[in-house]
Order: C-alpha cells, then sequence, then structure tokens
C-alpha cells in the first residue's frame, strides 16, 4: 500500500503508543527546512535585484562620466589650440614693441599688461595721458585686427584697470577699496571710449561694441613684492591689462558645472 507524504505511517511502542517512522520525521523536517528557505531566499532574492538595477545605474553613470571627459578632452585641445595660435600671432606681431610700451604678454592667460603707472594716468585722475594716448595709437589697431581675425574664437576681450590699495586720505581700506573701484572703472572706461570712437578703429568698432568690455578692478588683485610675503608693490598693481576669454574656455567650465 502507497504512503502520503501528509499521512505518516507509525508504529505501536511496547507501552501502546504510536511512533513516527525517522524517514516520516525527516520529510516533515525537510517541509519546514523549505519554508525557512523560501522565508530567508527572497527578501536576498529582492536584494539581488535591486544591486544588478544599481549596477546597471551605475554603468549608465559611468557612460555618462566617461562621455563627458570625453566631451572636456575635445574642448581642451580645440582651447589650446585657439590659444596658443593666438598667443603665437600675438608675440610675432607685438614682442618686439612690448618693452618700449612698458608692456608684457602673458601668454598662458592671453593678456598684454602695461606697467608703466606713471605713463599711463595721471595719480588720482582717469583722463589719459599724451604720452598713453599716442602708445595706444601704435597698439590698438595690430592689437584688434589679430583679435578681430580671430574672433570665431573669441567670447571676451577684458580691459581691466587695476590699482594700488592705497588712498590719501581714506578713512579705512574698505573706503580706499571703492574710491579706488570708481577710478579704476573710469580709466578702463577712457580705454574702451578710444576704441569705440578713435579714427582707424572703425572696422573693429561693432564688434567691439558686443565684445570688449570695462573692468574696474580696484585693488582686488595686488602685485606682491617678490621674497616679502604680504608686501604690496604699489607700482606693479597699478596697472592695465587686456585679457582675452576664449570660447573654448568657457566651453570648459560649463561642460565641468555639468560634470559636477
Amino acid at each position: 500500500m502507497s504512503s502520503s507524504l501528509f499521512r505518516p505511517r507509525a508504529r505501536r511502542g511496547d507501552d501502546g503508543e504510536q511512533w513516527l517512522t525517522v524517514s516520516d520525521l525527516m520529510s516533515g523536517l525537510m517541509i519546514i527546512f523549505l519554508f525557512v528557505a523560501i522565508t530567508y531566499l527572497q527578501p536576498l532574492s529582492q536584494k539581488a535585484t535591486e544591486l544588478e538595477e544599481k549596477a546597471g545605474q551605475l554603468q549608465e553613470s559611468n557612460a555618462g562620466l566617461a562621455a563627458a571627459r570625453e566631451r572636456i578632452r575635445e574642448i581642451v585641445v580645440a582651447f589650446n589650440e585657439d590659444e596658443a595660435r593666438l598667443a603665437a600671432e600675438l608675440e610675432r606681431e607685438l614682442a618686439r614693441d612690448l618693452p618700449r610700451w612698458g608692456a608684457e604678454l602673458d601668454r598662458p592667460t592671453l593678456t598684454i599688461r602695461f606697467r608703466a603707472p606713471d605713463l599711463l594716468f595721471e595719480v588720482g585722475e582717469a583722463r589719459l595721458t599724451p604720452q598713453f594716448r599716442r602708445l595706444l595709437d601704435e597698439f590698438l589697431p595690430r592689437y584688434l585686427a589679430i583679435l578681430h581675425a580671430n574672433r570665431a574664437s573669441i567670447e571676451e576681450v577684458r580691459i581691466e584697470g587695476h590699482t594700488s590699495s592705497e588712498w590719501r586720505g581714506a578713512a579705512s581700506p574698505t573706503e580706499a577699496f571703492f574710491r579706488n573701484m570708481d577710478l579704476s572703472q573710469q580709466r578702463t572706461r577712457a580705454v574702451l571710449e578710444v576704441i569705440l570712437t578713435a579714427r582707424g578703429l572703425e572696422p573693429f568698432r561693432d564688434w567691439g561694441r558686443t565684445t570688449i568690455t570695462a573692468n574696474g578692478m580696484a585693488s582686488a588683485r595686488p602685485v606682491m613684492r617678490p621674497g616679502a610675503s604680504g608686501v604690496e608693490d604699489p607700482d606693479r598693481s597699478r596697472r592695465v591689462e587686456f585679457r582675452v576669454v576664449t570660447r573654448a574656455r568657457e566651453r570648459v567650465m560649463r561642460v565641468l558645472e555639468e560634470v559636477r
């Protein structure tokens, strides 16, 4: 006669009681263990599914980061090529005359820096000296011709006026800063006015109105004396800079913001 798993066979002991056979007892225990295993494995299965989903998301994220890195690499290559070419053109055209003008070219930042404060403006005044005006008449046509030829690569041309932190008669460093801010803004405006009104610069006028900006920096970026920690060099702090910002540089910053 066949037996059922749920109808265990029994035998009568010497005292007359019925006992389950060992095989029936093992079968019952296996069923219990099976239910326990199912109960235990179900959350593990759910956890495994969650881990698989997270792994997929991580792969997508890694793919996105890889794509972003590739975009940055391409932009950086373009950035280096654009800026290297522009720096080389500026150097080739202007390097011979920069020392005579009291100026220098900072290639990494595409900045022409005029460092002869006594030549540029009278102390505390925004009016250009006659010497500086003659200098600009020499410098600007050649400088702007190079930039205009490369205008597709240029986002902005910044005229920056820098002062020392000094201001005679100021009651506090804050008052001195704001007085210097007004002065530096007036000075860069005076230079921009030359660019937009001088004879001979008409071909660059429309482009200049949309690209060239006047920026009064006051004493926000002072120049320190070499070897003297924290000691300002007032003469070197007073300067006018023409700085080019390329479109590639702006694109790099935008992509970095997207990645963050």
